[in-house]
């Protein structure tokens, strides 16, 4: 990423300050493995009506760290948080409500099963 930066800011009166080792984005996972389908089934099932779709996350992740281990990583999170909760992630005193703690529980015992299932 650095290196594109750089490239992009050639020719122009530019610094880049860089004061820690940038993380490189970490690769694209597919959409259409059997991974993001069991995720895509178990939402599908817990949540009635709900839209899965594959997005960009903006930040880095703990992915950063198994990104050698598979090419198949998915950031996922099935809770429902309310702006106080959105506001606290990674802030002061950051927190989810036990109703969504328990909601990610129950969904990720849920997948587990699900996807051990179609093995």
């Amino acid at each position: 990423m650095l290196a594109h930066i750089q490239k992009a800011c050639k020719g122009y009166e530019v610094e880049i300050d860089a004061p820690r080792v940038p993380v490189e984005p970490s690769k694209i996972s597919p959409a259409n493995g059997r991974g993001f389908e069991t995720i895509k089934e178990s939402v599908e099932k817990l949540y009635p009506g709900t839209l899965v779709t594959p997005y960009l996350t903006i930040g880095a992740t703990d992915c950063k760290h198994m990104g050698d281990l598979s090419n198949h990583i998915y950031r996922f999170m099935p809770v429902l948080l309310n702006p106080a909760e959105q506001r606290s992630i990674h802030n002061f005193n950051e927190y989810m409500s036990t109703a969504n703690y328990a909601r990610m529980i129950a969904h990720y015992s849920y997948l587990m099963k699900n996807f051990d299932a179609k093995n």
